[in-house]
């Protein structure tokens, strides 16, 4: 979630990541998904506006060599495209391309991520 608190060197410094990817939606889908939280009241949990947060993705995107991001990978892309998880698929093979195990790959796209399994509890 992008967040006005933390800047990404910050969170590199801290994290100390051996792989940096800069993982975004696509900004139709963002702007939707925060405006939906902002009018329920829910983007007290986070903080900043929706258009707070679309600057600092839109920064990220912009300056990611700058920042020292490996790659960038869409959510679309790590939920939605066919054979996603399938050896041979540009974003499997992205992954591979930054040094993840077959194993880690494999284990990566077994996560659960469906309504009924990522609830809040």
């Amino acid at each position: 979630m992008a967040s006005n608190k933390f800047k990404v060197p910050q969170l590199f410094e801290s994290f100390q990541p051996h792989v940096k990817i800069l993982f975004l939606r696509h900004p139709a889908h963002a702007l939707s998904n925060l405006r939906r939280r902002e009018a329920a009241g829910l983007h007290k949990l986070g903080t900043g506006t929706a258009d707070a947060k679309l600057r600092i993705m839109e920064d990220a995107y912009v300056n990611q060599v700058e920042y020292g991001f490996d790659a960038n990978v869409t959510y679309e892309e790590l939920t939605h495209a066919p054979g996603r998880g399938q050896p041979g698929s540009p974003l499997y093979e992205k992954l591979r391309t930054l040094g993840f195990t077959v194993a880690q790959v494999n284990a990566m796209f077994k996560f659960s991520r469906s309504a009924e399994e990522v609830r809040w509890r």
